[in-house]
C-alpha cells in the first residue's frame, strides 16, 4: 500500500518540473504524441532549433547553405521534444542568391543535453 503512495508522490513531483520551452513559444495544450502548431515562429528558442538543423545538415553533406529563419513549425511532445519546422536558407554553392525552404525534423531532450537533426529535405 506505502509503494502506491510513494508512486503517486513521485509522478506529481515530476510533473512540476518546467519544461525547457514556454508554452506560449510552441502552444503546448494538445497531448502527447500529436502534433501542435508553433504560435510565434521568431520565439529565439525556435530560431536557435532552427540554425541548429542548418549547422547539422551542413557539417553532415557539406554544404554550405546559410540559416534565413524559421517561417513556421509544429511540436510533437514524445519523450523529448520533436520540432517540424520550415526553414528558409540561402544555399552559397549555387550562383542565384535565392532563398530555399526545408522541412526540418530536430528532436529536442533537454535534460540529457540530447539534439538531433533527424530529418532535412526540400519542399
Amino acid at each position: 500500500m506505502a509503494q502506491k503512495y510513494y508512486i503517486l508522490i513521485l509522478l506529481l513531483s515530476l510533473s512540476s518540473i518546467p519544461g525547457h520551452f514556454s508554452d506560449s513559444a510552441v502552444g503546448r495544450k494538445g497531448l502527447a504524441g500529436g502534433w501542435q502548431a508553433i504560435k510565434n515562429a521568431n520565439d529565439p528558442i525556435i530560431q536557435e532549433i532552427g540554425k541548429f538543423a542548418v549547422a547539422a545538415f551542413n557539417l553532415v553533406h557539406n554544404k554550405n547553405l546559410v540559416f534565413q529563419g524559421v517561417i513556421k513549425g509544429e511540436t510533437q511532445i514524445v519523450a523529448g521534444t520533436n520540432f517540424r519546422l520550415t526553414i528558409s536558407v540561402k544555399d552559397m554553392d549555387v550562383s542565384m542568391n535565392v532563398s530555399i525552404n526545408y522541412q526540418a525534423t530536430v528532436f529536442d531532450q533537454p535534460w540529457t543535453h540530447t539534439r538531433n537533426l533527424t530529418s532535412f529535405k526540400p519542399m
